[in-house]
């Protein structure tokens, strides 16, 4: 009997010595289908649970699993945000909470304005979405919200993936992402490349671009340095859509292949994104940043634009027309001093 509560006792003490330890909530914020935290709503990293404002973040894995391959893909995930006007096709444009319009600023690159007509691509780690007048932390934009798209960063542990996609239509995109350390250095490099060339959903015309982004990661006692770059070039049809009738509220029977729009619908264009973070910890509490962005965008197209249609002719009008040339550039600065007082 001895014998045995002395076994039951050393049962006991074995059982009592297990513990269970959860350390998901210790994660990076890009992990998971939910990420934890978020710094777009008040400039630095706190937990979701934490921040008063509506953040809606769309994850990697979110991102990954849906095979999301535009902005607007990415945002069937997020409620109150809609696509609206994208000039023919040519601009991420949406509306957040029944506010925004091509062209208005409301869509971020890591915090920063650019004049990129396509923010997503295959250098984004995760979209997040501030919603509210709390937007005008960046400025002056709409109380809708604005959109934050988060580009991939170098790493210190070395990975890589190569991926293809295809699509029905026709055609393909393939893609290839490599990062890393720099032996016997404190710096990381990261090198992301990606080319689409896949028929349009449309019977004529196809979506074509080339993508690369190289970025570099200095990372300090105190400080931390990413130094990133991006170059496109990209060609798709400029649709306005079809014709209608206003007499019989139906679409026109018109050829679906007309000749007139392989020869004149021929936008193209390039697009550039030079970015430089630098964060220096002044001490257990207190954080500098400094973020600078300069962009810019070259477009080049021809249309035949349907002016009016006469139902008793069954005559189109139509105007030639078109953008050569046209260049936009800027530049977004930002310096924050973040800590607890």
């Amino acid at each position: 009997m001895a014998a045995d509560n002395r076994a039951a006792k050393s049962t006991n003490d074995a059982e009592e010595t297990i513990t269970v330890v959860a350390d998901g909530a210790q994660q990076s914020a890009t992990s998971g289908y939910q990420p934890l935290s978020s710094a777009t709503a008040t400039l630095t990293s706190m937990p979701l649970l934490d921040i008063p404002q509506v953040v809606n973040t769309v994850s990697d894995r979110v991102l990954e699993d849906q095979h999301a391959t535009s902005l607007n893909e990415a945002l069937y995930n997020v409620a109150n945000v809609v696509q609206t006007n994208t000039l023919g096709g040519t601009q991420d444009a949406f509306t957040r909470r029944g506010f925004g319009a091509n062209r208005d600023g409301s869509i971020m690159t890591n915090g920063l304005r650019t004049v990129l007509p396509r923010s997503f691509n295959a250098a984004t780690e995760r979209v997040e979405v501030l919603k509210g007048p709390a937007s005008t932390l960046y400025g002056i934009l709409d109380p809708g919200g604005l959109i934050n798209v988060i580009t991939k960063r170098p790493e210190r542990q070395f990975s890589g993936s190569v991926s293809g996609t295809s699509t029905s239509f026709g055609g393909g995109t393939g893609s290839v992402d490599i990062t890393g350390p720099i032996e016997g250095t404190n710096l990381a490099y990261r090198l992301i490349g990606e080319y689409q060339n896949e028929d349009y959903w449309r019977n004529f015309g196809k979506n074509k671009s080339s993508f690369i982004a190289p970025s570099l990661t200095w990372f300090g006692e105190r400080a931390t340095v990413t130094a990133s770059y991006s170059h496109r070039d990209y060609s798709a049809p400029f649709d306005r859509g079809t014709i209608f009738d206003l007499n019989t509220g139906h679409a026109v029977n018109v050829d679906r292949k007309p000749a007139s729009m392989k020869r004149l619908i021929l936008p193209d264009g390039y697009s550039d994104l030079a970015q430089l973070n630098a964060e220096y910890r002044l001490n257990d509490a207190w954080t500098a940043r400094f973020d600078y962005s300069y962009s810019q965008d070259h477009y080049n197209d021809n249309q035949a634009r349907v002016m009016a249609y006469d139902s008793a002719t069954g005559n189109l009008t139509r105007r030639v027309d078109g953008t050569h040339g046209s260049t936009q550039k800027m530049h977004s600065t930002r310096a924050d001093l973040q800590g607890n007082v």
